[in-house]
């Protein structure tokens, strides 16, 4: 009964770039929200703050490894928190109504966020001589079977 994930409604076929694993995630999930998000490419009627929140912390913890690749000290927790605001801001900015879980606001998130970049910077700071970083966001794109398969695509965040 569902409509297949490679297919329009009018069944014509749907080319796709590629794959990745939120795709995978969200097609498991739900095939119709799949088709939704990444075919139709409608567009999101809410964002979830756990969603800008995770992308903030992304960001902001990128740049203590960033700054372990050029040799420079790590970056103390009211810059990360800095880099936490900024990235917030861009990703709240022109988006959907957000969505906070109960009892959550943005501020609670802020608060949140300084907590575990704080903690987050400690243990680096604590662990740093037994890792070395190689790369930050590493792309790699390849397919897994010949024919019309899209290919993989895939990000590391730290290796």
């Amino acid at each position: 009964m569902s409509t297949p994930v490679l297919q329009r409604e009018s069944s014509n076929a749907v080319s796709l770039d590629h794959l990745s694993w939120s795709g995978l995630q969200a097609y498991r999930q739900c095939g119709r929200r799949f088709w939704f998000r990444y075919i139709a490419k409608a567009p999101e009627e809410r964002t979830a703050s756990a969603l800008a929140y995770g992308s903030s912390i992304h960001q902001s913890v990128e740049k203590i490894h960033e700054a372990r690749l050029a040799g420079r000290g790590i970056p103390r927790t009211a810059s990360l928190l800095k880099d936490y605001t900024a990235a917030w801001d861009e990703a709240v900015a022109g988006k959907p109504e957000m969505t906070y879980a109960k009892g959550e606001d943005a501020l609670a998130l802020k608060d949140q966020a300084k907590r575990t970049l704080d903690a987050y910077r400690n243990h680096v700071l604590e662990s740093k001589q037994k890792t070395e970083v190689i790369a930050i966001e590493h792309e790699a794109r390849f397919r897994l079977a010949q024919g019309d398969a899209p290919p993989i695509e895939a990000r590391l965040d730290l290796v």
